[in-house]
């Protein structure tokens, strides 16, 4: 019943288990699980943790009850270390939104995440946008606006985000600066 495990320095697999994240030591040479389970938080949304090599963690936020995904909320923000895997304290630097689909940075110190803007009469699904969330100066910018994007992937050097843009049913790769700036260049395009 695990889901979106992630490797993290200096041997853990950290991944969320029935709701809740864990992080297991791992041996990657054997492929075996070296300790017991440690729990780092309960009750998150699955769909966005994300977790850098060097270990900062990002998820949406945790669940109080029952709650409807469209519930704003601040991403909660945790750093990682050493081998026992501590949790230092969370941060609190950006606003309420719907957060998703959170992708950390190759520096591991940005992370690109979707966020959800409101429903409009006669859309199927709500808006959705890239941002940019920089851990260290809590700023926040956006990359792609209008339309349906999602599922963000950086390139290698870290200067480039992919994303899946959504048109008229039809769904495209497409890729932009990650500063934002300049247009954004079709990939692959469905509709062809």
């Amino acid at each position: 019943p695990a889901m979106r495990a992630q490797w993290m320095d200096p041997g853990h697999l950290v991944f969320i288990l029935d709701g809740d994240i864990v992080a297991m030591p791992f041996d990657l040479n054997t492929l075996t699980q070296r300790g017991p389970l440690v729990p780092l938080d309960q009750d998150v949304r699955a769909e966005g943790m994300a977790v850098s090599k060097e270990g900062t963690l990002i998820h949406a936020g945790t669940k109080v009850g029952v709650v409807n995904d469209s519930r704003p909320i601040k991403p909660i923000i945790m750093r990682l270390t050493g081998a026992s895997v501590q949790m230092e304290s969370p941060k609190d630097l950006f606003p309420s939104a719907i957060y998703r689909s959170a992708v950390i940075g190759p520096d591991g110190k940005k992370v690109a995440v979707v966020i959800e803007g409101e429903d409009r009469p006669g859309d199927n699904f709500p808006q959705t946008d890239i941002w940019i969330l920089d851990f260290e100066s809590g700023n926040r910018r956006i990359v792609t606006t209008g339309g349906i994007s999602d599922y963000p992937a950086w390139s290698v050097t870290g200067d480039s985000l992919y994303f899946v843009r959504e048109n008229d049913g039809n769904n495209s790769i497409m890729v932009k600066a990650a500063s934002g700036r300049g247009a954004e260049t079709t990939v692959l395009d469905t509709a062809i």
